[in-house]
């Protein structure tokens, strides 16, 4: 067996592996230090963020991650329901254009920047939805980023961020003539008869929408407690 003075290279590989093991568990618990503080602190965990926790990176302020769930939490006694989910749709589209086109898990805001913005805008217009549904068309695709602009206001007016990523973007919509139906037309939709139930449910649904002015979101929403009686006594 080989000698190296009076240890042998087996004696040196296994003190070298149990140098190596303790040093592992003392980065694991360490780790697992900075998991449970983070936890405790109610801060957003990530493996990146545990990285820089280990490494003693200096934190930059709120992440985009973090800033998009803090006005999503802040804002839910605030917004009508069908908006909230809008919100929530942003925060979903946010991590996966992050995802694919940045190929980080994560940002600051102090990083976006007009480039950032357009690229996003071009990745709302090219994304393949799993639903089958079409890409955002120009309309949509502003939508989408007005409400992620209204996120980064909060971030400002909060003081995370020192200037305006959008200030040299603007928002382009194309203004789209709305059709509207005759009260003819309004009537034989009305008198339109269906002999599939679900189709016919639809029919009075589109139908009450337009003589009440409701939207579908709201009329979605209607359960028989809001039926009250009016002041001739009927529903």
């Amino acid at each position: 067996m080989e000698k190296r003075g009076t240890y042998s290279t087996a004696f040196l590989l296994r003190a070298a592996k149990r140098n190596k093991n303790a040093y592992l568990k003392q980065v694991e618990s360490e780790v697992f230090n900075h998991y449970w503080e983070m936890l405790a602190t109610r801060k957003t965990i990530s493996a990146e963020g545990l990285k820089n926790a280990y490494l003693g990176v200096e934190k930059k302020g709120y992440s985009l991650k973090e800033l998009i769930e803090y006005h999503n939490e802040e804002m839910k006694h605030e917004l009508a329901p069908g908006t909230q989910k809008n919100y929530f749709t942003i925060q979903k589209i946010v991590h996966e254009f992050l995802q694919v086109k940045k190929k980080t898990s994560d940002v600051y805001p102090a990083e976006l920047n007009y480039k950032f913005i357009k690229d996003y805008e071009r990745f709302l217009k090219e994304r393949k939805r799993k639903d089958h549904q079409k890409p955002c068309g120009q309309n949509g695709a502003m939508k989408h980023i007005e409400r992620l602009r209204k996120m980064i206001n909060l971030a400002i007016k909060e003081k995370w961020i020192p200037n305006d990523p959008f200030q040299k973007f603007k928002a382009r919509f194309i203004k789209n003539e709305r059709g509207y139906l005759t009260l003819e037309e309004l009537k034989q939709i009305e008198g339109k008869k269906f002999s599939i139930k679900r189709l016919a449910l639809v029919r009075d649904l589109f139908v009450f929408s337009c003589y009440t002015g409701l939207s579908y979101i709201e009329v979605k929403e209607l359960t028989p407690e809001h039926l009250v009686k009016g002041m001739d006594g009927e529903l």
